[in-house]
Protein backbone atom coordinates (compact mmCIF):
# COMPACT_ATOMS: atom_id res chain seq x y z
CA UNK A 1 0.00 0.00 0.00
CA UNK A 2 2.64 2.30 0.81
CA UNK A 3 4.53 2.02 -2.39
CA UNK A 4 1.35 3.02 -3.61
CA UNK A 5 1.25 6.07 -2.26
CA UNK A 6 4.39 6.91 -3.18
CA UNK A 7 3.69 6.29 -6.95
CA UNK A 8 0.47 8.72 -6.51
CA UNK A 9 2.41 10.97 -5.41
CA UNK A 10 5.32 11.23 -7.60
CA UNK A 11 2.54 10.98 -10.46
CA UNK A 12 1.27 13.97 -9.20
CA UNK A 13 4.38 15.67 -8.76
CA UNK A 14 5.13 15.10 -12.55
CA UNK A 15 2.09 15.87 -13.41
CA UNK A 16 1.95 19.35 -11.30
CA UNK A 17 5.80 19.79 -12.92
CA UNK A 18 3.75 19.21 -16.44
CA UNK A 19 1.70 21.57 -15.51
CA UNK A 20 4.50 24.33 -14.41
CA UNK A 21 6.79 23.60 -17.44
CA UNK A 22 3.67 23.98 -20.15
CA UNK A 23 2.57 27.88 -17.99
CA UNK A 24 6.72 28.74 -18.43
CA UNK A 25 6.66 27.71 -22.33
CA UNK A 26 3.51 29.90 -23.18
CA UNK A 27 4.74 32.69 -20.99
CA UNK A 28 8.01 32.28 -22.83
CA UNK A 29 5.63 31.90 -26.42
CA UNK A 30 3.90 35.15 -25.27
CA UNK A 31 7.21 36.83 -24.42
CA UNK A 32 8.39 35.84 -28.02
CA UNK A 33 5.13 36.93 -29.74
CA UNK A 34 5.81 40.24 -27.48
CA UNK A 35 9.17 41.24 -29.08
CA UNK A 36 7.68 40.42 -32.24
CA UNK A 37 4.74 42.98 -32.11
CA UNK A 38 7.77 45.81 -31.62
CA UNK A 39 9.75 44.36 -34.97
CA UNK A 40 10.49 41.86 -37.81
CA UNK A 41 13.57 39.76 -37.27
CA UNK A 42 15.12 36.50 -38.17
CA UNK A 43 16.20 33.84 -35.95
CA UNK A 44 19.78 34.86 -35.70
CA UNK A 45 18.93 38.50 -34.80
CA UNK A 46 16.21 36.99 -31.94
CA UNK A 47 18.93 34.69 -30.79
CA UNK A 48 21.35 37.44 -30.03
CA UNK A 49 18.91 39.77 -28.89
CA UNK A 50 17.81 37.17 -26.42
CA UNK A 51 21.46 36.52 -25.33
CA UNK A 52 22.45 40.19 -24.22
CA UNK A 53 19.01 39.86 -21.66
CA UNK A 54 20.71 39.25 -18.12
CA UNK A 55 17.63 37.26 -17.80
CA UNK A 56 18.18 34.51 -19.17
CA UNK A 57 21.83 34.19 -19.15
CA UNK A 58 23.61 31.59 -21.90
CA UNK A 59 20.67 29.42 -22.03
CA UNK A 60 18.98 30.92 -25.13
CA UNK A 61 20.81 28.70 -27.76
CA UNK A 62 19.55 28.06 -31.62
CA UNK A 63 18.89 24.54 -30.66
CA UNK A 64 15.76 26.44 -28.54
CA UNK A 65 15.08 29.12 -30.48
CA UNK A 66 14.49 27.67 -34.40
CA UNK A 67 12.47 24.61 -33.52
CA UNK A 68 10.17 27.57 -31.21
CA UNK A 69 9.83 29.48 -33.93
CA UNK A 70 8.82 26.78 -36.74
CA UNK A 71 6.31 25.77 -34.14
CA UNK A 72 4.95 28.91 -33.74
CA UNK A 73 4.24 29.52 -37.28
CA UNK A 74 2.57 25.87 -37.62
CA UNK A 75 0.01 27.77 -35.47
CA UNK A 76 -0.43 30.55 -37.70
CA UNK A 77 1.12 33.03 -35.00
CA UNK A 78 3.44 33.97 -36.66
CA UNK A 79 4.95 34.33 -40.22
CA UNK A 80 7.85 33.62 -42.27
CA UNK A 81 9.22 35.36 -45.50
CA UNK A 82 13.00 34.18 -46.93
CA UNK A 83 15.03 37.18 -48.04
CA UNK A 84 18.20 36.73 -49.78
CA UNK A 85 20.84 38.98 -48.53
CA UNK A 86 23.96 38.32 -51.15
CA UNK A 87 24.80 34.39 -51.14
CA UNK A 88 22.50 34.19 -47.90
CA UNK A 89 18.98 33.44 -47.58
CA UNK A 90 17.26 33.85 -44.39
CA UNK A 91 14.07 33.41 -42.68
CA UNK A 92 12.41 36.85 -41.40
CA UNK A 93 9.71 36.23 -39.00
CA UNK A 94 6.89 38.85 -38.09
CA UNK A 95 3.44 39.00 -35.92
CA UNK A 96 0.19 37.41 -37.85
CA UNK A 97 -3.35 38.99 -36.53
CA UNK A 98 -3.61 35.47 -35.38
CA UNK A 99 -0.33 36.06 -32.87
CA UNK A 100 -1.64 39.67 -32.02
CA UNK A 101 -4.91 37.95 -30.62
CA UNK A 102 -2.78 35.97 -28.71
CA UNK A 103 -0.58 38.36 -27.29
CA UNK A 104 -3.82 40.27 -26.23
CA UNK A 105 -4.97 37.19 -24.39
CA UNK A 106 -1.73 36.51 -22.88
CA UNK A 107 -1.69 39.98 -21.80
CA UNK A 108 -5.24 39.63 -19.91
CA UNK A 109 -3.92 36.16 -18.18
CA UNK A 110 -0.98 38.33 -16.70
CA UNK A 111 -3.28 41.22 -15.52
CA UNK A 112 -5.69 38.15 -14.28
CA UNK A 113 -3.31 37.36 -11.92
CA UNK A 114 -2.70 39.49 -9.18
CA UNK A 115 0.40 37.93 -7.43
CA UNK A 116 2.22 37.57 -10.83
CA UNK A 117 1.17 41.49 -11.61
CA UNK A 118 2.70 42.70 -7.95
CA UNK A 119 5.68 41.15 -8.53
CA UNK A 120 6.30 42.73 -11.75
CA UNK A 121 5.06 46.10 -10.40
CA UNK A 122 7.47 45.65 -7.37
CA UNK A 123 10.53 44.28 -10.14
CA UNK A 124 9.79 47.38 -12.46
CA UNK A 125 10.22 49.95 -9.11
Amino acid sequence: MKALEVILKSEGRKEQLRRIAKRAHRNFEAFILWLFSKKEMHGYELINLLSEEDSFGKTITAALIYPLLSEMSKKGLLRCRTTRTGRRIRKVYSITSKGMRELGMAKERFRQRSLMREFLKEMLK
